[in-house]
């Protein structure tokens, strides 16, 4: 059996797991955050644009293309049944997932959507948190492959989703709202990071921990890197002030961002849909 996942950590987790439950499966895994950046490009234009934007290394954006070429190539060509993992209440996995339905026959596949914890485990409840794949624990991830019912695009909303109509959107962020995933504003998420950046200056590493952190627990997963780029963009814009602008990469260690154009919008929760 092929197993589907995606994102490293995912893919890394469920081939700990099954190892140790004495399975020797294949899982294979799109080391590629489908939920952020250009998506509507090759690979290549799509890495490129990356390390511009991004600030990301040679190595890095060639492991990218690397890991792109090599996932599709395998899915798309093999005869063997694939059982793909995919947390429908997870930005970057149900991207990955929208990506692949929109390339693989659906009768090539089967789907385990895990949205919580083993019903019943943890003292009677789950879960209350979006969870992704790479978060459960073992005995979650065998209930979920060996007990759990199969869901179907048909019958469950969360992972339906018309990938060609977010590729035509010209933002770089994605997120999941009212059940399925939407392309949003880039600056979506710029409040937290403002609100995290002080009057006398921040580190931007602190800065974007914080932001992730709050982002976090409105039920959004958003990428480090992500957030990195929008420090950069405002920046770009005034918004901020930074003291290696231009220069250092926004994540290099000793940059400092400091917010120039006062309080911004205090937590309301207003990303939290």
């Amino acid at each position: 059996m092929i197993h589907v996942a995606f994102g490293r950590s995912a893919q890394d987790c469920l081939t700990k797991v099954l190892r140790e439950h004495g399975r020797d499966d294949t899982v294979i895994g799109l080391d590629d955050d489908l939920s952020i950046g250009p998506i509507g490009c090759d690979a290549p234009a799509r890495a490129a644009a990356l390390r511009k934007e991004f600030g990301w290394p040679p190595a890095e954006c060639l492991a990218v293309k690397e890991s792109s070429r090599n996932f599709w190539s395998l899915v798309t060509e093999t005869e063997e049944p694939m059982t793909v993992w995919v947390a429908p209440t997870n930005a970057p996995e149900l991207a990955g997932f929208l990506a692949f339905a929109d390339r693989v026959r659906t009768d090539r596949f089967e789907i385990i959507a895990p949205d919580w914890t083993r019903p019943f485990s943890r003292g009677g409840r789950g879960s209350l948190m979006p969870i992704a794949t790479c978060l459960l624990a073992p005995e979650d991830i065998m209930w979920w492959l060996e007990k759990a019912p199969r869901a179907t695009r048909g019958s469950d909303i969360r992972i339906r989703g018309d990938w060609a109509e977010l590729e035509r959107s010209p933002t770089w962020l994605r997120i999941i709202k009212e059940h399925r995933l939407v392309a949003a504003p880039d600056d979506y998420f710029d409040e937290f990071l403002l609100h995290f950046c002080t009057f006398w200056g921040e580190s931007t590493r602190h800065t974007v921990a914080s932001a992730m952190g709050a982002v976090g627990q409105t039920g959004h997963f958003v990428s480090d890197g992500f957030f990195y780029w929008r420090l950069k963009k405002m920046a770009e814009k005034g918004m901020v002030e930074c003291n290696r602008f231009p220069g250092k990469p926004m994540q290099s260690k000793g940059v400092y961002v400091r917010n120039v154009i006062g309080p911004y919008l205090s937590f309301r929760s207003p990303r939290s849909d």
